[in-house]
């Protein structure tokens, strides 16, 4: 799907209006965007970052990926000088995707100093997701202390 056709299913769909992330789908300059790494550069840009890392599991398939992809856009435009955002495609990284343990996707992992901080899976629905979101950014705002609870939506 090109920027072109993103932008007007956005401006026509109603997550598009009811949530105004239309501007958010990066253009042809890539701005912004999710950096999309694999597992040959996971230890550079998430292991050994310095500053906390915020990994998105997805895959081509996932319908709920692309539904939260908006979201996660509008949180990294937000926290970007705080928190870092990667997205590993969970297929193509099985590796991964086993020390992980995955067991559903999208599955998002606060990693920081090399250890999962918090984990966010198995979404009840966007604004679990919205609220999860927020609380990460507050606890970073706020001269994080290095305490977050592991949360866990389930149904």
């Amino acid at each position: 799907m090109t920027y072109a056709q993103r932008q007007a299913f956005l401006q026509k769909s109603h997550v598009g209006k009811l949530f105004g992330v239309a501007h958010l789908f990066p253009a042809s300059d890539g701005k912004p965007t999710i950096l999309s790494i694999s597992e040959k550069t996971f230890t550079k840009n998430v292991l050994e970052s310095p500053i906390p890392v915020l990994v998105i599991f997805t895959a081509p398939w996932c319908g709920l990926c692309k539904i939260i992809h908006p979201l996660l856009l509008q949180f990294q435009v937000q926290c970007s000088d705080r928190i870092k955002l990667v997205e590993i495609n969970a297929e193509q990284n099985f590796k991964l995707s086993n020390t992980y343990r995955l067991k559903s996707l999208p599955t998002l992992l606060l990693i920081e100093n090399g250890i999962v901080k918090q984990r966010l899976e198995e979404f009840r629905s966007r604004e679990d997701l919205r609220l999860a979101l927020e609380s990460i950014q507050i606890g970073y705002n706020n001269s994080y202390s290095g305490k977050i609870d592991n949360l866990k939506f389930t149904g």
